[in-house]
Parts: C-alpha cells; structure tokens; sequence
C-alpha cells in the first residue's frame, strides 16, 4: 500500500535532515522531490484501484463507508462539526444551520 512506501521514503528523508554542508542540502532537496513524486504516484495508484473496485458488485457497500468516513472526518474531536462560511462570509457553527446551508 501507498502508506508502508510513504512511511519508507519518508524516513530515509528524515535521515538526511541534519545535513549541513550546501551540497548535502541540495541533495535533501532532490531526494524530497522525488519523495514527493513517488508517494504520489503510489497514491494515484491505490486510488486507481480503490475506484476500480467501487464499480464492481462487492464494491457498492464501499461506497457507503467511505460517505461514513467522510462525514466522520469533517467533524472535530468532540463530535462538533467544523466551523464554515455561509455565503455571505459570515461564520456558522450551528450543526443545524450548516446541514441547512
């Protein structure tokens, strides 16, 4: 998975962080883009499948946890959901005015 790929070059990265000569940074610098590039890519990939996967039969149930997580995440610690902006800029923190909204 994407994520044991991520954990590895980042690590590696964090390795190279008490580098202090000029080369050694431009190095880092290199190696973070490619860090970079390659957990992207990964990423596209495991997302590639998991859409693949959501159109099949078995898949559909998916659909339904990624909405429950979604809505869990965009929730803070307590169970509040996040402050948003109405139209007019004005702040809403009330969960029945943001589900109205």
């Amino acid at each position: 998975m994407w994520t044991d790929l991520s954990s590895r070059l980042i690590d590696t990265a964090k390795s190279t962080l008490g580098l202090t000569r000029e080369d050694d940074k431009t190095r880092y610098k290199k190696f973070k883009r490619l860090t970079t590039k390659a957990v992207a890519g990964a990423k596209s990939m495991a997302y590639d499948d998991m859409y693949e996967e959501l159109h099949s039969k078995e898949g559909q149930n998916k659909i339904y946890r990624l909405a429950k997580q979604r809505e869990k995440n965009s929730r803070d610690i307590n169970g509040a959901p996040k402050v948003i902006k109405n139209k007019d800029g004005k702040l809403i923190i009330k969960e029945k005015e943001i589900m109205n909204r």
